[in-house]
C-alpha cells in the first residue's frame, strides 16, 4: 500500500529524519493559513496523488506570496493530474501540502527496499536526485550505489561503518555523521513498520551543511497491516484516492503497462494467463483476480474498472469454476456489468470447470457481443491478435 507525502512525512519526521515545516490541507483558505504559519522565503505547493513524476504533470508549484499559494491550491484542488505513471484521466487531487522552500547546493536520492529476489533489503543512494532519477540510473547504472543489507539485523543494530563509509564515499560528501543517521533511520523504520519501500528523493544538502528530505515515498506491506492498527487512517487516506495498484471491493487489481485488460479467477490463473499473453506476443494491461468468495456484483465491479482503461486494446475474461466460485456467478455479474455499459473493445471470454455450460448459455442469451472460446491457447491468441489489429486511442 503506497501512502501519500504528508502521511509518510508525518511517520518519518517522528523517527528522527528532518524535514521543512509543512503541512496538508484540503482547501485554499486552508493552504494559506498554513503558509501564513511557515517562516519561509517561498513555499511549495503539492498535490497530495500516489502516481511519481508530479513536478512534469504540474502538480508541483512554487508560491512567493500568501496570495500565491492561494492561488495555487485553487490550481490542484479539484484537478486531475496526469503523469507517466497514471492513465489519461490522471489522479485527482483532493489534499495538497504546503511546505516551506529550500535551496539546497546538491540533491541525492536514497532508499532501502525490500529485495524478493535475494530475500534481503537493499540501500540505493546515488549523487543525483529529482524527478529524473530513473532515467538518470538508466543511463549511468554504476554511478548508483547498491548494497543488500540482512534482513538478521533488527531496529537499532545499525547497518555498519563500513557500508555508510562507502556510501559517503560514493556521493562524496563529508557529513558522514548526519547521512549515518538518515540511512540507518531509513533501515529502521522500514523493518518498524513492515514497509518494502522507503525512498527520499531528493535528499539535499544545504548551506548550512544539512541534509534535509524534500519528499518521501512509503510503502507498506499490505500482508502486515493487521500488526499495525496505527495506519488504518492511512487505509482510508488511500480508499479515497485514485491509484494504480490496490485491493478493490471483492478483487485484487495492479495496473500494469501493456494493451489487454485482464479479469481472471485466482491469483494462479491470472499470473498463468500474463505469462501466456507474454508467450503469445502480447502484453497484459493489469492484474487482476477474483478470489473464491467473488460474488456477481464485484464481478460487474471488476469488469467496470477493466472496460475503463483506456489502454486496453481488448479485454480477456478467464474463469475457470470450481469449490466456491462457479462460472455461472462470474458470468452473472458480466450479464449486469454489460447490460450497463458494453465493451468499448473487443472482449473474449474463456469459460471451463463448474459451471461451464451454464454460463456461456447466459452469455450467449443476453447476446454480448464476444468471442467465446473455450480452449486456452486460442482464446490467448485470439486476444493478442486482436489487441495489435486495434489501433491505439
Amino acid at each position: 500500500m503506497d501512502v501519500l507525502e504528508y502521511r509518510a512525512k508525518q511517520l518519518l519526521a517522528r523517527d528522527g529524519i528532518k524535514l521543512p515545516s509543512g503541512g496538508a490541507a484540503t482547501s485554499a483558505a486552508g493552504a494559506r493559513d498554513l503558509a501564513a504559519n511557515i517562516d519561509a522565503n517561498f513555499w511549495m505547493v503539492k498535490a497530495q496523488i500516489l502516481a511519481g513524476d508530479r513536478a512534469q504533470g504540474g502538480g508541483v508549484l512554487k508560491a512567493t506570496t500568501l496570495d500565491e499559494v492561494e492561488e495555487c491550491a485553487n490550481r490542484l484542488l479539484g484537478s486531475h493530474i496526469v503523469t507517466r505513471q497514471t492513465d489519461a484521466n490522471g489522479e485527482l487531487v483532493e489534499k495538497i501540502y504546503v511546505e516551506q522552500g529550500c535551496v539546497g547546493l546538491r540533491q541525492f536520492y536514497v532508499s532501502v527496499a525490500v529485495d524478493t529476489l535475494n530475500a534481503a533489503l537493499t540501500l540505493l543512494a546515488a549523487e543525483h536526485g529529482g524527478a529524473d532519477v530513473e532515467d538518470f540510473s538508466r543511463q549511468y547504472p554504476g554511478k548508483v550505489f547498491q548494497q543488500g543489507l540482512s534482513l538478521q539485523n533488527t531496529p537499532g543494530d545499525g547497518i555498519g561503518d563500513e557500508i555508510i563509509a562507502s556510501v559517503c564515499t560514493h556521493l562524496n560528501v563529508d557529513n558522514t555523521q548526519q547521512l549515518s543517521q538518515i540511512i540507518n533511520t531509513l533501515h529502521d523504520a522500514l523493518r518498524k513498520h513492515d514497509a518494502t519501500l522507503i525512498e527520499i528523493n531528493p535528499l539535499v544538502l544545504t548551506t548550512d551543511n544539512e541534509f534535509i528530505a524534500l519528499d518521501i515515498k512509503l510503502a507498506l506491506d499490505d500482508n502486515a497491516l493487521s500488526r499495525h492498527p496505527e495506519f488504518e487512517r492511512l487505509k482510508k487516506d488511500v480508499a479515497q484516492t485514485q491509484f494504480r495498484d490496490r485491493e478493490q471491493s471483492g478483487f485484487n487489481y495492479q495496473k500494469l503497462n501493456g494493451n489487454i485488460g485482464c479479469l481472471i479467477t485466482g491469483a494462479g490463473l491470472a499470473l498463468a494467463t500474463l505469462d501466456m499473453i507474454h508467450h503469445h506476443g502480447g502484453r497484459a494491461a493489469n492484474f487482476l483476480d477474483l478470489p473464491p468468495s467473488a460474488t456477481a456484483a464485484s464481478v460487474a465491479n471488476a469488469y467496470a474498472l477493466v472496460n475503463d482503461d483506456n489502454d486496453a486494446r481488448c479485454i480477456y475474461i478467464n474463469v475457470v469454476g470450481g469449490g466456491m466460485l462457479h462460472c455461472n456467478t462470474v458470468a452473472d455479474g458480466l450479464v449486469q456489468a454489460i447490460g450497463h455499459k458494453p465493451p468499448r473493445v473487443p472482449l473474449v471470454v474463456r469459460f471451463s470447470g463448474t459451471g461451464k455450460d451454464y454460463a456461456e448459455r447466459l452469455i450467449k442469451n443476453a447476446s454480448i457481443d464476444c468471442d467465446l472460446i473455450g480452449d486456452y491457447k486460442t482464446s490467448v491468441q485470439r486476444c493478442v491478435a486482436l489487441a495489435d489489429a486495434k489501433p491505439n486511442r
